[in-house]
């Protein structure tokens, strides 16, 4: 157990987004003690009356599976969606915090993601500008209308662990495809989904011309030429 290490395969940890680069950890070999050997070492040791200060370990290196350069080049695009915005001054800035606030998001293995947590309380001292957004099935203006768009085209891009729907269909998707998400701070109406690969993944997500996209980074999850769509 002293001696005994698994190896550790390269991923990706973090994003920069001044730069647009990707950061990977470092790989770090395993080793595996040969117990029998060190036994007759020391035996030998023993039964010649020598007693070394200290007998070296046979040890064998395991190589890790995928070292920081494959990382890099295995790394890839694995689900991604591209909705259009309106021309909506005030609901495009709301887009954009929020596009702001999950692009470059790294989650660990195992890791759960929440739109809500992600974004924070949508409020005006952020920002977010008043907007339509649908409330008991009426349409109203308050701060944080349009950020749906986001959340439901991050929800077209993974499989979730919650997901609401609004209470009219918008525009952006077909029927049935949305994803609404409602915060007061405290608890609302959230997308979520959990990392359930063995290796981190990324957020990528982008707004421009009116075109929002968003991405997930990650090690391949199907075979070349599989595709999921809703």
């Amino acid at each position: 157990g002293h001696f005994d290490r698994s190896p550790e395969n390269s991923q990706l940890v973090s994003y920069d987004r001044e730069t647009g680069k990707y950061q990977y950890s470092k790989e770090v070999s395993g080793l595996k003690l040969d117990r029998d050997q060190l036994a007759a070492d020391v035996l030998a040791a023993v039964n010649s009356g020598s007693y070394p200060a200290s007998i070296p370990p046979s040890l064998t290196i395991i190589p890790p599976e995928r070292t920081q350069a494959q990382a890099k080049e295995q790394y890839q695009v694995i689900g991604t969606f591209t909705t259009k915005t309106t021309n909506n001054k005030n609901r495009n800035q709301n887009i954009q915090l929020a596009v702001d606030a999950i692009d470059g998001r790294i989650l660990k293995a195992g890791e759960e993601f929440s739109f809500n947590l992600a974004t924070g309380n949508r409020t005006s001292e952020k920002g977010y500008q008043p907007a339509g957004a649908y409330k008991n099935g009426v349409l109203i203006e308050e701060p944080g209308g349009g950020v749906c768009q986001v959340s439901t085209t991050l929800y077209h891009a993974i499989i979730t662990t919650e997901r609401n729907s609004h209470s009219f269909a918008p525009s952006y998707v077909e029927p049935g495809q949305d994803a609404m998400v409602s915060f007061d701070g405290y608890a609302g109406p959230d997308l979520k989904f959990v990392n359930t690969n063995t290796t981190s993944i990324a957020l990528r997500a982008n707004f421009q011309d009116n075109l929002l996209k968003i991405s997930i980074v990650g090690l391949p999850v199907l075979e070349d030429g599989v595709k999921v769509s809703i």
